[in-house]
C-alpha cells in the first residue's frame, strides 16, 4: 500500500471517529487507532482505498453532513464553496462508474476540506 493510500486512510478513519492511541512503543513505535468499527488498528491495513463496502458509509455520512445545519449555517463560505464542490465531484464519481481508486481520492480531497471548515482559512 502507498503511502498516499496510508494518509487517506488515516484521514478517513479519524473523520469516522477513530481515536490515535500511542501506549505501546515497543509494539506499535507509529501508534495505532481505535475505532469499534474496524477490525485492525492499523491504517495500512484498512481498505477504505481499494474496497466500496468500506467506502460507501463514509459517503453516507458526507451526504448525511451536507444536508445538515452545521454544513448550511457555518460562515466560512470559501471552504463551503471548496467543499461542495468537493461533493459534486464525489457524486460524479459515484454516477460515472468509475473505480473505487477515484472515489477514495475524491472523499478524501472532501475530507481535507472538512477539516478546514472552521479554521479562518480553508487551504486547499
Amino acid at each position: 500500500m502507498s503511502k498516499e493510500d496510508i494518509e487517506g486512510n488515516t484521514l478517513i478513519g479519524i473523520y469516522l471517529g477513530a481515536e490515535f492511541i500511542n501506549d505501546a512503543p515497543d509494539e506499535y513505535p507509529n501508534g495505532y487507532y481505535i475505532n469499534g468499527s474496524f477490525d485492525d488498528i492499523l491504517p495500512e491495513h484498512w481498505e477504505f482505498n481499494c474496497l466500496m463496502d468500506w467506502l460507501y458509509p463514509v459517503y453516507q455520512k458526507i451526504t448525511t453532513f451536507m444536508d445538515s445545519e452545521e454544513y448550511f449555517s457555518n460562515q466560512n463560505h470559501l471552504c463551503k464553496k471548496y467543499m461542495y464542490k468537493e461533493f459534486y465531484n464525489i457524486q460524479h464519481i459515484l454516477m460515472s462508474g468509475k473505480e473505487v481508486s477515484e472515489l477514495f481520492k475524491g472523499i478524501v480531497a472532501w475530507i481535507k476540506v472538512y477539516n478546514n471548515l472552521n479554521k479562518e482559512l480553508c487551504i486547499y
